[in-house]
């Protein structure tokens, strides 16, 4: 022997890889992310560090969302997040209402009643007796 560290580590240790995310110091998948990134952009090659930085960002948000959905929440005086909460979050800042204006959370009430109020009874009668011109 040369003195050199053998080529193959013992077979008692184990010596895996680190995944992506746990290199980038991340909660969210990168690998699933990069995978989800390649259905969407097809025939193009997309790189692990457009993955991690997308998955960052994602995880940024979801942190935000939860975090300000927390407090209100604890406002309310309730231990559980519910979709209410999350609704309420999104609709009343700024940023993440211009990022889901077009979103629909299942189990969150109706909010049609507070943007369109029904019509009254009484308006619906008077344009159906309004002569024919």
């Amino acid at each position: 022997m040369s003195g050199k560290a053998p080529i193959h580590p013992p077979s008692g240790s184990k010596s895996g890889g680190q995944s992506m995310t746990a290199k980038a110091g991340l909660i969210f998948p990168c690998a699933r992310v990069r995978s989800h990134m390649k259905e969407v952009c097809f025939g193009q090659r997309i790189r692990p560090e457009a993955a991690i930085c997308l998955a960052g960002v994602l995880e940024y948000l979801v942190a935000e969302l939860l975090e300000v959905s927390g407090e209100e929440a604890k406002r309310q005086n309730r231990q559980r997040i519910t979709p209410a909460h999350l609704l309420d979050t999104i609709r009343n800042d700024v940023d993440f209402s211009e990022l889901a204006k077009n979103i629909t959370l299942a189990h969150t009430g109706s909010s049609i009643r507070s943007s369109n109020p029904p019509e009254t009874a009484s308006h619906v009668v008077a344009q159906e007796t309004r002569p024919d011109e």
